[in-house]
Order: structure tokens, then sequence, then C-alpha cells
């Protein structure tokens, strides 16, 4: 494994590599496991794979970490050859930034918000070191952390803009055994602020898990009220079908009508205002205009008024008093309209237009 210092070298190593590909893997050190990922992915990926070592001080405000960012050289290169890299760039300050160095790339507005709006410059320092990597390495694919999102997408509009070429690859985050992302400046929390590290990832799980628990919830609400629509419609045992085969043929058929009951009442639920045209055929319209008169009301031209026709072709009284129409209504009621619909295309057959 190679370990190139000066620009001027890291060009050569690029010139008599031309026809490798080459995966980069930018990092400021301190390597652990979770770049450990990305240094695999790009010596899997690529012909040739080179990890970039630098702590970049134009990302530091005036009050940050700079001088005291977690620094271990020779563990940082061990790991990199451990892992198969091909050639480690780990220039010095003065090597990417030599004195009366001033240009700045300014990445826009996609890093005002967030950590940059916290962290005023932070991402020009890492837009300009990136470029410079990227104008010095040329590698055709680079490898970030998912940890660092926002700088994944400001990065992202960087290549798209400054047409580099070089494809990206998001790897997900690693986390330590108790949940908090892997960082090279987990080395300088102490205790207390460890624990107080890992409260945002707590909560999100739980969250997560709450959400997830709800989910679960609002489906079996769903599976149990489908069950309870097909049990206060389907009559098998009335028909008395001698097969099973028959019997079986005709659960299905209820099981379409259920559903259909369900879909209809679920969308209701969730849209008042929903067309009608959403969950019926003009024929069927037709048919419940010509045979339900219902006042007129806000809800006139909508799935919420047509079920309600639904429901009194089924016997629902629809009082002001009344509570909403029940399963059986509804059931009753689209059965006599399928009912009538049939009737309707068979006269229609006989007697014409």
């Amino acid at each position: 494994m190679k370990v190139l210092r000066s620009v001027a070298d890291a060009r050569a190593f690029r010139a008599a590599s031309a026809n490798a590909t080459i995966g980069l893997v930018p990092t400021m050190g301190a390597l652990h496991a979770g770049h450990a990922s990305l240094i695999e992915r790009a010596v899997g990926e690529n012909d040739l794979a080179v990890v970039s070592i630098f702590v970049n001080p134009t990302q530091f405000g005036p009050t940050e970490d700079f001088a005291a960012y977690p620094r271990d050289e020779s563990a940082d290169l061990a790991m990199c050859e451990r892992l198969g890299a091909t050639m480690v760039f780990a220039p010095s300050v003065g090597e990417l930034y030599p004195a009366g160095d001033a240009t700045r790339v300014q990445p826009g507005p996609v890093a005002a918000r967030l950590e940059g709006a916290a962290r005023p410059g932070h991402f020009a320092g890492v837009a300009t070191v990136v470029t410079k990597l990227f104008a010095i390495v040329r590698p055709d694919v680079a490898y970030f952390g998912q940890k660092d999102f926002q700088q994944f997408k400001i990065i992202s509009r960087l290549v798209e803009e400054l047409k580099f070429g070089v494809q990206l690859r998001c790897i997900p985050t690693l986390r330590e055994p108790d949940g908090l992302a892997m960082s090279s400046r987990n080395l300088r929390l102490n205790g207390s602020e460890r624990k107080k590290a890992i409260i945002l990832v707590q909560s999100l799980t739980y969250a997560k898990e709450a959400i997830e628990k709800l989910n679960w919830y609002a489906m079996r609400w769903k599976i149990e009220t489908f069950h309870k629509i097909l049990k206060s419609g389907c009559k098998a045992e009335s028909a008395k079908l001698r097969t099973a085969d028959r019997l079986t043929n005709l659960i299905a058929v209820f099981c379409i009508i259920s559903w259909r009951i369900f879909w209809m009442t679920m969308m209701n639920r969730c849209c008042r205002q929903l067309s009608e045209n959403y969950a019926l055929t003009k024929i069927e319209m037709e048919l419940l205009d010509n045979l339900i008169n219902i006042k007129k009301s806000k809800l006139q031209d909508t799935l919420s008024n047509y079920l309600i026709k639904i429901a009194k072709l089924g016997g629902y009284l629809a009082r002001a008093s009344d509570p909403p129409p029940g399963n059986m209504v509804m059931w009753r009621g689209l059965s006599r309209l399928n009912d009538i619909q049939i009737g309707f295309n068979m006269a229609m057959k006989i007697v014409g237009n």
C-alpha cells in the first residue's frame, strides 16, 4: 500500500492508473468500523481503492475542535492496509491550502439549513476540500456515510452542477452497541456526554416502534372489520349448497362484496368530500338516483351521499337521531342494488335502448 503526501505524487499515481477504476473514501482519520465499511465497498467495487486522510481546517469554525480532533495516523494506515486499500493520500494542511489560498466553493441554499445554520461556513469548507480531492485523485466512484446525510446531498449537488462525472455511494450508518452512530468524535465523549448523545436515537427508536405498533393495530382493526362485514352478510348455510366447491365459490363472491363495502366505508371515513365516481359505476349512480331520494346537503355529489342511498335501499331510515349505517343494511343495500342492476340489464336487452 502506498502512502502519498503530495499533490504531485497523487496525480502521478492517477496518471499511472489511467485504465483502472478508482474508488475514493474521503476521511478525516481516526478511522472506525463505519469507515471500514466504506473502504471495503471501495475495494470490492473498483480496481483500486484510495483513502484520503486529512483533517480539513476550513470546515471547522473558530471555536470548534480542530486542534483537539482525534488523530491516530499509524492505526489508520494499518486499518487501510488490512482492508486492501491501494493508496492512502495523507497531505499536510500546507499541501492542500498553501499560503495565499483563498478560493472557496459555496454550496448554495442546500447548505444553509440544519447543520449549516448551526455551523456557518462548515459546508463551504467541506465542498472546497471535496472539490480539491476530486480534482487531484480523479476517482470514478466516491463513498460517503449516510450519517452525514446533509453533507452527502450537498456533495451530490456539487458533483451534478460542476460536472465532475463521479459516481457517489451513500453507505448505511453503522452504530455502536448502545445505538450511537459511529463517529470519530465519539472518542471525545465522557460517560455523561455519551448518555446524552444517545437520547435522540433512543427517542427515534421508541417513536418508530410506537408507529409500528399503531400500524399493526390499525391493520388488525381493518381485518376484524372486514370479517365482521363478511359475517354480517354471509349466510352461506341458507344457500344449501351440496358441494365444497360450490360453497367455496359462494364465499369467494361474498368476500368480494365484503371487501367492496369495507373499502367504500373506509374511503368515506378518510375523505368525506370524495367523489362518488371513485367507487361506483355510472349505472349504479343512476339507479340509486332514481330509486332513493334524500334531502340535498353539502355532501350531495359525494361518495358519502351515495353510501346513505345504498344503506336506505337496505332498510336504513336515515333519521337525524340514527347512528351511521351498519354493516347489515350496507350489505342488504348493495345486494339489492346488484339485483336491480341485473334486472335492469336484462330488461335493456329485451326492450332495447
